[in-house]
């Protein structure tokens, strides 16, 4: 429980770089889930 503490604590420290890289990498996440559901059947996009 202690370790989980830590990380929990390690992850609100982040930066605004960190932040940002994040947001970046979801978003492309996002689009890749998307490129290979049917139309239709978009999780995130509006297609």
């Amino acid at each position: 429980m202690k370790k989980l503490k830590e990380r929990h604590q390690k992850t609100l420290q982040i930066d605004d770089k960190e932040a940002c890289h994040r947001e970046e990498e979801f978003e492309r996440f996002k689009q890749l889930m998307d490129q290979f559901r049917p139309q239709g059947s978009k999780l995130y996009s509006e297609d």
